[in-house]
């Protein structure tokens, strides 16, 4: 069913387009209706709906039928924009976060809708032809959103120091999985069930699922969960509640992505869970420390995950929280590998890039990662091990073979995966910029492994690398490209 702010703004547009192309200002076109300038520039901006009467006066005087004017379909130049409204991507957006609502984005689109027309469709083509569902889209948007602030949230900060000081006296951590049970039971009167999952074959890989009905809310957490995985389960449940985020889903890991307030407070829940299990100064003052040492000890991560009693993901989370706000290290990037134990292939299933589109970043055509990234190295160095409990930590500073950018990059990976079989790493990457250089003491210590590194193999010019995957198709096919222009450049 289209909804009604939809059905305004559709008439909206097209009285638009009537007025434009007919060449009238707005006070032309009252004196001809009899319907005043302000109602009219409401009705174009999809705030009104004119009543029948005013829409008859609109229709005579723009010589269209009536029916015509208040059909829902729209002329072909403005056929995307309207499968743009129809879709309700405009509603389920909070477009007010990034300064707009959907009135004045349609302004900006309907400017030149030919053009904007064929814009829409070609990112429609582009989402098709990657097999981008909505869910994904909702996902990228959520990146944007973070970058956008680089990725520090002062409310939910707030939030999380409320929450101290409410239930636990201020205690700053670390938690047990024990502390955040019971006040999940104690305040938010959960029920916990720890073996209704396991008795699920298909619901062996998911790590929680929450069932509310009638205001009783039950939690089911898979067992084989470590206990800094279960922390992060109660603390996330508890944001949701403390923070009052009804619109939520009900799974740990995505089953199905229903609307975009889903997936931003799911975010804000997880944010909230990483800031309370990892105290805001606490990690600050850590992380100067590390950085103003003049010998680098890649061992302190390690020793962080232990202090703060969490996950090498949530730690690495954090970092982005805190290192652009309070160290001025704006320029960074956050990655998951994740490869089967089976074979050797790598998916890059989480990033994020702040301060603009740092190297390395995802790609859907499926390329091979460099294999020179410390990223996939310590993932393969986990597989080699098959410890169940050892955490892996390295570091390294990557210079790129196109564009000379150099990067720290923090890597940790954790243990294999006990639900799904699979092994990871967690990596974040510092742009060594003149600012960043300044701040980071260790960068001189010989200890630090070097390496020049690509993108993909696919793209990478180094022609003697001793871990390349397959050939440097897209590099050749450039190359080709650049001998038939200067080929046809001698033609006289």
């Amino acid at each position: 069913m289209i909804k009604e702010d939809s059905i305004r703004l559709i008439f909206g547009l097209k009285l638009k387009q009537l007025r434009l192309a007919k060449k009238i200002n707005f006070q032309d076109l009252s004196k001809a209706s009899g319907i005043s300038v302000s109602y009219l520039n409401e009705i174009e901006k999809g705030k009104k709906y004119p009543k029948a009467e005013k829409i008859a006066a609109l229709a005579e005087y723009f010589q269209v039928d009536y029916d015509k004017l208040v059909s829902l379909q729209l002329e072909a130049e403005l056929k995307p924009i309207g499968e743009l409204i129809h879709s309700n991507l405009l509603h389920e957006l909070p477009l007010e976060i990034f300064g707009l609502d959907p009135a004045s984005l349609l302004e900006l689109l309907s400017a030149a809708p030919a053009k904007v027309g064929a814009f829409i469709s070609t990112l429609i083509q582009i989402t098709r032809n990657f097999d981008m569902n909505v869910g994904q889209f909702y996902l990228a948007t959520l990146k944007s959103y973070q970058e956008m602030y680089d990725n520090y949230f002062p409310d939910i900060e707030a939030d999380v120091v409320r929450f101290r000081e409410k239930y636990i006296k201020g205690n700053l951590g670390p938690y047990s999985p024990q502390l955040l049970a019971g006040i999940l039971r104690n305040i938010y009167h959960y029920e916990i069930d720890e073996e209704a999952i396991a008795d699920e074959p298909d619901l062996n890989s998911l790590r929680s699922y929450v069932k509310i009905v009638e205001g009783k809310k039950k939690l089911f957490i898979n067992r084989k969960l470590t206990e800094r995985q279960l922390n992060f389960i109660f603390a996330r449940e508890i944001a949701f509640n403390f923070m009052d985020l009804q619109n939520r889903p009900t799974t740990s890991t995505w089953v199905e992505i229903r609307s975009f307030e889903e997936v931003l407070n799911n975010f804000k829940a997880s944010y909230f869970a990483s800031a309370l299990m990892i105290h805001e100064e606490s990690l600050v003052e850590d992380a100067k420390a590390f950085f103003e040492a003049t010998s680098f000890d890649p061992q302190t991560l390690k020793k962080w995950v232990d202090k703060y009693n969490v996950t090498t993901e949530m730690l690495l989370q954090r970092l982005t929280n805190v290192l652009p706000k309070h160290l001025g290290m704006k320029e960074l990037f956050f990655l998951r590998f994740e490869r089967p134990q089976s074979k050797e292939r790598f998916r890059l299933t989480k990033e994020l890039h702040l301060g603009g589109q740092q190297s390395p970043h995802g790609n859907e055509l499926q390329q091979h990662y460099c294999r020179k990234w410390i990223s996939l190295k310590l993932i393969n160095q986990a597989v080699a091990i098959e410890d169940d409990l050892q955490i892996l930590s390295a570091g390294q500073l990557s210079t790129y073979y196109q564009g000379d950018k150099s990067y720290l990059l923090l890597t940790l990976a954790p243990p294999k995966n006990q639900l799904t079989g699979s092994y990871s790493s967690i990596s974040i990457g510092i742009l060594l910029d003149r600012s960043t250089k300044k701040h980071i003491q260790f960068l001189k210590d010989s200890r630090i492994p070097k390496e020049k590194v690509g993108v993909t193999c696919e793209a990478c010019p180094a022609n003697d690398c001793p871990v390349r995957q397959v050939p440097a198709i897209k590099i050749e096919l450039e190359q080709q490209q650049i001998k038939v222009r200067q080929a046809l450049s001698k033609l006289k």
